[in-house]
């Protein structure tokens, strides 16, 4: 009991480690454009913006390359795998989705699932994810910010993912969480991490602030409430493994 108490507190203290770092040595986006296009889709049945790309001019951390599933918006560019886990009927949108692999395997990184949706130019199904997250290709970044991703079994396995659930929670309020990522799309990351907010209004999200916002503006608040929370920030494990408002039901063979 004590040495899993220590090991909580050793990965908080790497989580503020990691922010100090990136927010040091992260640089300012000087340009950006942003495309849009909005489109209907049946779950949920609201106008969403689809944030299609982002170009910075100035380099960036290297914090992962880019993968085919990320930063897709409404379109699939390939056929996703679900023939190991069969990950597209264990999901649910609202699901909160946990990534080892996330700052360098130093925090990890969270992604919430929008729903499963159906892509008539490769007639099959697929989970989408909304994140916040910076997408680079070598110290280039190609996106940066709320965007639509894909998950599949083989990204399961890749970024060694754990996918939580909060507990007890309605259809209306996952209908409410989902919609407000919704309308966060296209907003930029956050890199201060100890300025975090719920207000739906912020200009700026990081990938665990925005999970943690999109269940609060619901009445739910599934920060970590324990000792072991990390201090002044909401990392990605304060709002899934040590959450007590959920409860883990996927873990990938590599998590």
């Amino acid at each position: 009991m004590k040495i899993d108490k220590v090991s909580k507190a050793a990965r908080r203290l790497s989580f503020v480690m990691a922010s100090l770092v990136l927010s040091l040595f992260s640089m300012p986006i000087s340009t950006a454009s942003v495309w849009a296009s909005e489109q209907k889709v049946a779950n949920p049945q609201i106008e969403q913006t689809d944030f299609r790309k982002l170009e910075v001019t100035e380099p960036q951390p290297d914090v992962g390359s880019v993968q085919w599933w990320d930063n897709t918006g409404t379109t699939l560019p390939q056929i996703p795998n679900y023939k190991k886990y069969d990950l597209i009927h264990k999901v649910k949108a609202g699901d909160i989705i946990f990534q080892g692999t996330g700052l360098w395997g130093l925090t990890g990184h969270v992604a919430m699932v929008e729903g499963i949706f159906h892509d008539k130019n490769l007639n099959t199904d697929y989970i989408r994810v909304i994140e916040s997250n910076i997408f680079t290709q070598g110290k280039h970044v190609v996106a940066n910010g709320v965007v639509r991703s894909v998950l599949d079994d083989n990204k399961a396995d890749f970024t060694k993912t754990s996918i939580y659930r909060v507990n007890n929670s309605s259809q209306s309020k996952i209908a409410g969480v989902v919609n407000f990522e919704i309308n966060q799309l296209g907003k930029h990351y956050n890199i201060d991490y100890f300025k975090y907010s719920s207000s739906p209004n912020n200009k700026s999200w990081y990938c665990s602030e925005l999970v943690w916002a999109a269940w609060k503006n619901q009445g739910v608040n599934i920060e970590n409430s324990s000792w072991t929370r990390t201090p002044g920030v909401i990392s990605p494990r304060d709002v899934t493994s040590f959450s007590q408002k959920t409860a883990r039901v996927f873990k990938s063979q590599t998590a």
